[in-house]
């Protein structure tokens, strides 16, 4: 009788540390899988950033022309007045 019980309660044990372990590796699996979106996210975040930083200096390099382009001109202009 004693060996049936204690038969069924290392059972018992058995699997509970199953399932302990099977929980563990779930969540190994889910901490996994969220380093990995994350690492993602931040990645297209970086690419975005470095976009919008190529975008901004474009556009500072066109308005910086665009000035010196109306800067030429009126210096022109003005040159044409004073013939």
């Amino acid at each position: 009788m004693q060996e049936r019980i204690r038969s069924r309660e290392e059972r018992i044990h058995e699997e509970q540390e199953l399932a302990r372990k099977e929980r563990q590796e779930a969540a190994r699996e889910k901490a996994r899988d969220r380093e990995e979106k994350l690492s993602t996210v931040r990645a297209a975040e970086r690419d975005m950033k470095e976009e919008l930083h190529e975008k901004i200096i474009q556009k500072h390099q066109e308005a910086a022309r665009r000035h010196q382009e109306k800067v030429s001109y009126q210096s022109d202009k003005s040159f044409s007045f004073d013939i």
